[in-house]
């Protein structure tokens, strides 16, 4: 709108503008850039950011409208999943729009105008202080405050400060996992997610406050005598 003003009617220094219209329309002008620069770069974040598919990773593929065409699969060590109609296909650089697209265009080949929806889950692994260790897979959304809730919570001698993802040879600090509003590293296929234990100190105070009171008691009246 501020490109067709310049060029249209009577121009930029055409009649019928004051000076004063003419010093708004500059500084719209002016001020334009860096406002497109700045969501350019936030729309370029954002696809920087989005999800990548992983080994591990199980895909539910659904086809409409022939249903039965639908799969589910599991991305290999390949990195690959295998469809029974349409082949192998190699995900590992592809995120989920990706992978929509592409499969949409594998199964135009014979069907017609095909919808394709796409359901990724990850495999975690919840082990250490919690009330149900095991295997879980989980959607892309979710994180560490919801795995550890679907392993039911951190166990009475679990210690919610030390919780840690292990990650191959790394271990990632999940410092305020618990918190609703929380940033913290994003879960992958194949990721443990370790909850500690409180020190032995901690779980027996109140028996080792006990121990030191009647030790105590025993010392003053030995003293006494």
């Amino acid at each position: 709108m501020i490109f067709s003003s310049l060029s249209g009617g009577t121009g930029l220094c055409g009649v019928g503008r004051s000076p004063m219209s003419l010093f708004r329309l500059l500084v719209g002008v002016t001020t334009l850039a860096p406002a497109c620069a700045v969501a350019q770069s936030v729309a370029q974040s954002a696809v920087a950011s989005s999800p990548r598919l992983a080994v591990g990773d199980r895909i539910v593929v659904k086809v409409w409208p022939e249903i039965k065409l639908s799969d589910t699969v599991t991305v290999d060590d390949r990195g690959e999943i295998n469809l029974r109609h349409v082949g192998a296909i190699g995900v590992l650089s592809f995120d989920y729009d990706r992978l929509r697209d592409t499969l949409r265009a594998r199964y135009s080949t014979f069907l017609r105008s095909p919808v394709i929806d796409v359901i990724a889950f990850r495999r975690v692994t919840v082990n250490g202080a919690v009330s149900k260790p095991d295997i879980y897979m989980i959607d892309q959304t979710s994180t560490i405050r919801d795995v550890i809730a679907r392993a039911g919570g951190v166990a009475p001698n679990g210690d919610v400060h030390r919780v840690e993802i292990l990650r191959g040879a790394e271990r990632i600090p999940a410092q305020n996992w618990d918190k609703p509003d929380a940033v913290v590293e994003q879960l992958r296929s194949g990721d443990v997610v370790l909850v500690g234990r409180r020190p032995w100190w901690v779980e027996n105070l109140g028996v080792m406050t006990g121990v030191a009171g009647v030790v105590a008691s025993i010392a003053f009246t030995l003293l006494r005598k």
